[in-house]
């Protein structure tokens, strides 16, 4: 055994590494973000939903790459959806908490969350304003916030006593800490809020989420700004971190775009971000999970004034994307509902190929049986070595196969002639149909791959 145990381990070292790489934390997240229905924001678009693309550009400059999640799906749609991707933020906007097509959809993704995170399968979640009310109201089963006004304003935040041990503080950089602190670095754009009397009236909500921080609106009343839950990787935030870095619009005087501002927001996504990296959901193969992602639509541009960009969806007609006056110069591009989604229970492998969708999970199981033959490999030369090398010149052996593994794999018929071996004597290769074999001069033979 003194031979053999570290020649196995150092032949059958890819596989280990392998093994390691597999457990490692997931450096490939994928966030989706929750589109909402036009209606009373873009009035003069033909499409029925869309997404800002500030939320998309603010999860990647973290990191992370973006999954629209469109509304009024199939259940069918949402665990998929939900299966493959490792979060979901729910953005700002302004549509109903109790019965819009985004509420319907939350709801669905927010159970799917309880339950997975429940199993010890790690799934977060983010609340942006809107996000951010939903949230507590899928908690508390109803709607629990009163009238604020706090528009187009910027705050430094007040934070609650004990707040430096929860998630979101306690990996804080100190100069993030104070900046949060002394500066007007969270941007609010709100009507409605979540005061600190209707939380802690609210049984199911206080003993769900940790207050952090309170700030005053425009005329004094105080509302929670910030929001973790105790036993869930779920956050909220009243204000938008996402627009400092990210919304030009000329006649938003109230949002900060200086560099603390924007380190400010960067932390934000930063910490968000590094939380879906927790989760090991992940689409079938490559196919699926870049059928899904936001590269394969086109934003818009509004120009001057406004400075928008966004995506556009339609769940009623054909198109994601419309091309009308206030968005000139767009292709329409094919709704997803009218391309083969590659869902796993769609069809066979077969048919999957024929569409494009990749082999599903045979890579992985044609990655697993090669672990396994170079494992047996490994077993088999490490048998070989310990049966035709002595303890003492193992150490000798491995250095001279080291030193001359290229030599032999690229001169082969040199190799056969004859090498100078570890110890000094002629060395040649014997050729099998599949296995170079070392002969040294007094006929030993060692396996060489």
């Amino acid at each position: 055994m003194g031979i053999i145990f570290p020649a196995v381990w150092i032949l059958t070292l890819p596989v280990w590494m392998l093994l390691c790489c597999v457990t490692a934390e997931n450096d490939r997240p994928i966030i989706g973000v929750l589109a909402q229905e036009t209606y009373g924001q873009y009035p003069d678009s033909p499409s029925d939903t869309f997404i800002m693309a500030q939320y998309i550009q603010y999860l990647e400059m973290a990191g992370a790459r973006v999954a629209p999640i469109r509304v009024r799906e199939s259940e069918a749609y949402y665990e998929y959806m939900f299966k493959g991707i490792n979060g979901l933020l729910l953005p700002g906007g302004g549509v109903s908490l109790l019965d819009s097509e985004y509420a319907k959809a939350a709801k669905v993704f927010y159970n799917l969350a309880l339950k997975a995170n429940s199993q010890g399968n790690y799934f977060p979640i983010w609340g942006t304003c809107l996000g951010f009310e939903l949230l507590t109201v899928l908690t508390a089963g109803e709607k629990l916030l009163a009238k604020c006004y706090a528009e187009d304003v910027s705050f430094p935040l007040q934070f609650l006593p004990g707040v430096g041990d929860s998630r979101i503080v306690q990996s804080m950089p100190p100069h993030i800490f104070q900046s949060l602190l002394k500066y007007n670095v969270t941007a609010n754009f709100h009507t409605s809020c979540l005061t600190p009397q209707n939380f802690t009236a609210s049984k199911a909500l206080n003993t769900f989420y940790r207050p952090l921080s309170t700030n005053l609106d425009m005329k004094g009343k105080r509302f929670i700004s910030m929001i973790e839950a105790y036993d869930y990787p779920i956050y909220g935030s009243q204000f938008h971190p996402e627009k400092n870095p990210f919304l030009w619009r000329v006649d938003y005087t109230g949002i900060s775009h200086d560099l603390v501002a924007v380190q400010v927001a960067q932390y934000f996504a930063n910490f968000f971000v590094q939380e879906a990296r927790k989760s090991t959901h992940k689409f079938p193969d490559l196919a699926h999970e870049s059928a899904v992602l936001i590269y394969n639509y086109q934003p818009l541009y509004s120009g001057s004034p406004r400075f928008d960009l966004n995506y556009f969806f339609n769940y009623t007609a054909n198109w994601t994307v419309w091309h009308h006056t206030a968005y000139h110069n767009s292709q329409p591009t094919p709704h997803p509902k009218h391309i083969h989604r590659c869902y796993p229970h769609e069809a066979t492998a077969s048919s999957h190929v024929a569409a494009g969708c990749g082999l599903g999970d045979y890579p992985l199981i044609v990655l697993s049986l090669g672990m396994l033959a170079c494992l047996i490999v490994g077993l088999q030369i490490g048998r070989c070595i310990e049966a035709h090398t002595s303890s003492e010149t193992w150490p000798d052996v491995l250095s001279w196969l080291i030193h001359n593994q290229k030599h032999i794999a690229s001169n082969r018929a040199a190799a056969k002639d004859g090498m100078e071996g570890p110890s000094g004597q002629r060395v040649r290769l014997l050729q099998t149909d599949k296995h170079y074999f070392m002969m040294e001069a007094d006929g030993t033979e060692d396996e060489e791959n």
